[in-house]
């Protein structure tokens, strides 16, 4: 499923792990635009 439902379920709970991991994506796609001057 996408993160946005994932984020807006009454119960969502995501593992620490998991989240790391969401994070770690985030700062490797941010990176990757910042090198391609987007």
């Amino acid at each position: 499923g996408s993160l946005y439902r994932l984020l807006h379920r009454s119960n969502c709970q995501i593992d620490e792990r998991r989240r790391l991991r969401m994070a770690l994506d985030v700062v490797w796609l941010q990176t990757l635009l910042f090198l391609k001057n987007y």
